[in-house]
């Protein structure tokens, strides 16, 4: 498989911590931020809210829908699971 340079085009940014407002914000962050996690969890966020709009353009009706949500046993058994109890809160 071959490596194409214009995938790695997206510029790495810096944590601007005075800028977090809250746990939603600092995710937004996470998601420019780069390394493996950072940029996961982001992009978890954002399925999360899709799976949650889907069920809501239906009524709240769950039943409706097909939603599976998948991760690893490593990253609930760091500090990383309460940033995803909180980021399910908001």
């Amino acid at each position: 498989m071959a490596i194409d340079p214009n995938d790695f085009d997206v510029p790495v940014k810096d944590y601007a911590f005075s800028e977090v407002k809250g746990v939603s914000t600092l995710i937004d962050q996470m998601a420019k931020a780069g390394g493996f996690t950072a940029t996961k969890l982001a992009t978890a966020r954002d399925i999360l809210l899709q799976m949650r709009q889907e069920v809501d353009a239906v009524d709240g009706d769950a039943s409706q829908v097909c939603n599976w949500l998948s991760f690893p046993a490593c990253i609930c058994a760091t500090g990383t699971r309460s940033l995803f109890i909180a980021a399910i809160k908001t």
